[in-house]
């Protein structure tokens, strides 16, 4: 049992024990033979009759009991049909204003659990830690070839990216500012789309590493689509390049019109007039320098497509890239919220019922390892061939070939794991 509901139990136990609800009809009893009495009396008296009872021999409560004090009625005689008027009492009071008492209970209770459960959290935690950091060492030994080259691959692309980058510097400097506007969109186009696939890479890693295939493969879908955009605007180049980073203002101008329109709701200022005017206006810019169809989602790709409003699905089609589809709608699942996703799991091994996993598997690896692999290869491809040099395009052969030995060791761990599910052995999973 977890800790939070240990905690909950425990303060439900404090506030419903039989001594407390002996408490209660006892206060409720004194109360309907002496309404004179003070908080302070009541609660001295509740304690002594409460201890009186519990004491007492079943079905022989017959108590007669003396309160502190100058009142004339000092003498109380309490017997079980006291209690049990009152005990009906409280019952019928519970009963009839079940709601509000349930609420004021929720109220009591939650200051009261929170503080049991930050006063035994560093414990709780420190087993959860340890149970995690065994978990990742299994995993870790039984993935470790794919993820290690999977690392590499990505220490390669980040190394040569950043030389590939002082290269293209020094090619311009030497140029003396002869390089054209859309050779310059090209590259920074690329470079930028480079540095974040990088970095997608990177978190499908610590993904990988701490058992969350989903995950992954949910990270592995955005770098998907970064190396579609990145082979696209290489196929077509400067002007497109140039369209894709001016789209930049559309998209700022649509994100804050949303903002204004929530802002109040949000609790948050909203945006001056002066400042969404000029979004507009830069809007209205490209507008009129591209078109119309410029303002639609995908609007820098709609004049090299033919299309006045295409979709991602359409670059992909036009780079013979909707193979990839399946794949890309499988790790949708595990972004959106459709009921697929509620059933499917790359980190289940061939369920034969429905499986709920609210934590990390030791499954599932091998499709998000290998796709990041081939996703990152690709992006880093359309970079070194921009402007392509003897280094650049070894790289682009080095990565290629090693994105296969990844996918082959991902693969056999794979096989591996499935055997040894059949086996009985190995099945960890991390609630």
């Amino acid at each position: 049992m977890g800790i939070l509901q240990n905690e909950f139990d425990r303060v439900l136990e404090d506030q419903c024990s039989a001594s407390n609800l002996t408490k209660l009809a006892v206060r409720h009893a004194l109360k309907q033979r002496n309404p004179q009495l003070t908080e302070e009396r009541l609660t001295t008296s509740v304690k002594a009759i409460s201890a009186a009872i519990l004491e007492a021999k079943e079905g022989t409560i017959n108590l007669s009991f003396e309160m502190e004090g100058e009142s004339p009625d000092k003498r109380i005689e309490i017997d079980d049909s006291d209690l049990q008027s009152a005990l009906q009492q409280v019952e019928d009071k519970f009963s009839s204003n079940i709601t509000k008492v349930i609420t004021q209970s929720i109220d009591e209770m939650s200051p009261s659990v929170l503080s049991r459960l930050y006063a035994s959290a560093s414990e709780a935690l420190r087993h959860r830690h340890k149970q995690q950091r065994l978990f990742e060492k299994r995993l870790r030994n039984r993935w470790k070839e794919g993820i290690d080259r999977l690392e590499m691959l990505v220490m390669i692309a980040q190394e040569a990216g950043g030389i590939f980058l002082q290269d293209v510097q020094r090619a311009h400097e030497q140029a003396e500012g002869m390089v054209s506007r859309e050779e310059l969109c090209l590259l920074d186009a690329l470079v930028r789309i480079h540095v974040r696939s990088c970095r997608i890479a990177c978190e499908v890693l610590c993904l990988l590493k701490g058992g969350f295939a989903d995950g992954a493969n949910a990270r592995w879908r955005s770098l998907h689509e970064n190396a579609v955009i990145a082979m696209f605007i290489v196929q077509c180049g400067g002007d497109v390049a140039e369209r894709y980073l001016a789209h930049s203002a559309v998209e700022r101008y649509r994100a804050a019109q949303q903002y204004q329109q929530h802002s109040q709701a949000l609790g948050e200022e909203p945006l001056d007039d002066t400042e969404l005017n000029e979004l507009a206006q830069a809007q209205a810019g490209l507008v009129a320098k591209y078109g119309n169809d410029f303002r639609n989602e995908y609007g820098w790709a709609a004049n090299a497509l033919g299309y006045p409003a295409p979709r991602f699905a359409d670059i992909e089609r036009h780079l013979d890239m909707s193979r990839w589809r399946p794949y890309y709608k499988m790790a949708c699942h595990s972004v959106h919220a459709g009921a697929q996703g509620l059933y499917f799991l790359l980190a289940v091994i061939e369920p034969t019922e429905p499986t709920l996993l609210a934590g990390a598997s030791n499954a599932g690896l091998c499709d998000p390892g290998h796709s990041t692999a081939i996703s990152l290869t690709m992006v880093s491809a359309a970079m070194f061939t921009a402007k392509a040099n003897i280094d650049s395009l070894v790289t682009a052969q080095v990565m290629t070939e090693l994105c296969d030995h990844i996918g082959d060791a991902f693969l056999n761990a794979h096989h591996k794991l499935v055997e040894d599910a059949r086996q009985g052995h190995d099945l960890v999973v991390v609630y």
